[in-house]
């Protein structure tokens, strides 16, 4: 019994912890986007225009032009056609998690140092969106 318990208070920080990473990782993309947008759209107006109205009929017409087969279902797929990777696949659950956080803030900690303030309020922010996120789970029903 305490040992099942010790793994899911394991699983619970773990989840924390890639729950910290997701919200650092949308932040600081967030962050430095922005920045970056902002430079772009007073600097160079025109060439943002110009360029997104690009990608967007590059979008369109290749959003038109996709094969439309009934019936086909990328679950299941057809002899030969491999689905690729498939994101609910992916465990989160484990050490890697963990890795990857831990991983992140270090490598925005000490490669942007003007980042520091960022990097401790969204650590902040990810650490109690984890715990809310732990608290308010839903209790999974054992057959």
């Amino acid at each position: 019994m305490t040992e099942t318990r010790a793994l899911g208070m394991l699983e619970r920080l773990l989840g924390a912890a890639f729950a910290l990473l997701a919200l650092m990782l949308v932040g600081l993309t967030l962050f430095i986007g922005l920045g970056v947008g902002s430079y772009v759209w007073d600097a160079h107006r025109s060439v943002l225009i110009a360029v997104s109205c690009c990608a967007a009929l590059v979008a369109a017409f290749a959003f038109h032009r996709r094969p439309r087969v009934p019936g086909w279902d990328v679950a299941q797929p057809r002899s030969g056609i491999h689905p690729g990777i498939s994101m609910h696949a992916i465990p989160i659950g484990g050490g890697i998690g963990l890795v990857f956080a831990i991983g992140y803030g270090v490598m925005f900690w000490f490669g942007a140092p003007a980042y520091r303030p960022v990097v401790l309020s969204l650590a902040v922010l990810g650490g109690l969106f984890g715990i809310l996120l732990t608290w308010f789970r839903r209790p999974k029903s054992i057959p």
